[in-house]
């Protein structure tokens, strides 16, 4: 059985009561959370159409019509503690005008989405400023650095988590929590058909299609697009008729990427859309983080990368207690589907010994496709009807906004 949400009430119940419109500020640091960021505000404003949404994100939210006084994609989207040394005065700069933005135009409940490190500071103070605070794409505390959840009691005032397993964490260290379901579990078919996709991409409908996802942060690309790339050159030469792509996210430079690559190097390079580009790939090499799920719910038999920079990665293998895999449909199955390869393990001798794995043996990707067909059940809450992940988190928002009002 799945998780049941709390009881709902009515969409009439959900508008504050003041005749002022709604004002929700929302935070989201990376490409990923921009997207769900935009797919929230939607069906805030199917709610509530004359809310106003401001806050910081990138091209997804402004999209929709968000006001981003702060953009993420110049600001924000960084990983890993060198990472972020390096990037301390953008992200300074981005906290300062968040906050002085808050304050001018006191927002009924603010929205942060994932990004935590920068989320926790962005939540102390508005706290401090009476704000109502609602998580949505938690933290992983569960999963390293636990303690962080005695902050969350402090300063959070709702999560919606997006994993089953997360809300009875939250639940049990005395955070409130609602599993809302996994946004990409709700997503419509694409209107277009593999072949179609195949075509669009210029590829041979024929021919064995890898693809590679690097990841849509810088110090990713920097770390594992070139063993991705060698991968291929390895791969390449046990099965010359193998076809290769590589979506490069919205947050990145598509021509720098293309710049890059070794130009004896046969690769189809296009701006986003890896959604479909999993739909078309036989097997992918996938940066770990959220493009697993998207592999996984396309049902795409992967192997998994993960490599930081050596002071982050001492740091963050002390931190992690508890948990056996990195990969995320890994953890949901509670198996290793997706074979991992972490920091020194992740080299395109090893990536290509992988793919020449799944490549060369159909029983195999078949078995791993199958397991992969049992994640997006286990991400949907029963009996969802008319309801997605993003519509249950606006719901849960608005009524938060209308408690701060009646307090």
């Amino acid at each position: 059985m799945g998780i049941q949400l709390k009881q709902e009430r009515g969409q009439e119940d959900l508008l504050p009561s003041k005749s002022k419109p709604v004002r929700v500020m929302i935070v989201a640091g990376e490409a990923s959370g921009d997207q769900h960021a935009r797919a929230l505000v939607e069906a805030l404003k199917k709610l509530s159409p004359e809310c106003e949404i401001f806050g910081m994100g990138g091209r997804q939210m402004r999209s929709v019509g968000v006001d981003t006084v702060v953009d993420s994609e110049e600001s924000a989207s960084v990983m890993g503690v060198v990472e972020v040394i390096g990037s301390l005065g953008k992200i300074y700069e981005a906290y300062k005008d968040l906050i002085s933005c808050a304050k001018q135009r006191q927002p009924d409940v603010a929205v942060l989405i994932d990004f935590p490190d920068f989320n926790f500071f962005v939540a102390r103070a508005l706290k401090k400023m009476g704000i109502k605070t609602f998580y949505f794409i938690a933290p992983q505390v569960w999963a390293w650095r636990k303690s962080r959840v005695k902050t969350m009691r402090r300063i959070i005032d709702e999560v919606a988590t997006i994993f089953p397993f997360e809300s009875d964490f939250y639940e049990k260290n005395g955070v409130s929590a609602s599993f809302v379901g996994h946004p990409f579990a709700y997503r419509a078919p694409l209107s277009k058909s593999a072949v179609q996709l195949r075509e669009g991409f210029e590829l041979d409908p024929l021919r064995p299609v890898v693809a590679f996802l690097p990841g849509s942060r810088h110090g990713e690309i920097s770390r594992l697009l070139t063993p991705m790339l060698e991968s291929l050159r390895i791969i390449s030469k046990v099965r010359p008729g193998v076809q290769a792509i590589l979506p490069v996210a919205d947050s990145l430079n598509v021509e720098e990427i293309r710049e890059a690559l070794p130009e004896d190097l046969n690769i189809k390079v296009v701006k986003g859309q890896a959604r479909e580009v999993l739909a078309i790939a036989d097997v992918a090499v996938l940066a770990s983080g959220t493009v697993t799920m998207e592999a996984a719910l396309a049902q795409v038999p992967s192997v998994v990368v993960y490599k930081l920079a050596p002071f982050t990665y001492f740091v963050a293998k002390r931190l992690v207690k508890g948990v056996n895999y990195i990969a995320m449909p890994n953890l949901i199955l509670k198996k290793k589907v997706y074979e991992e390869l972490i920091q020194d393990e992740a080299t395109p001798e090893m990536i290509s010994v992988s793919l020449e794995r799944m490549l060369g043996d159909e029983g195999l990707r078949l078995s791993m496709k199958e397991e992969l067909a049992k994640v997006k059940e286990k991400l949907m809450v029963d009996g969802d009807v008319g309801h997605t992940a993003a519509s249950r988190a606006a719901e849960r928002v608005l009524e938060l906004a209308k408690a701060g009002e009646d307090t």
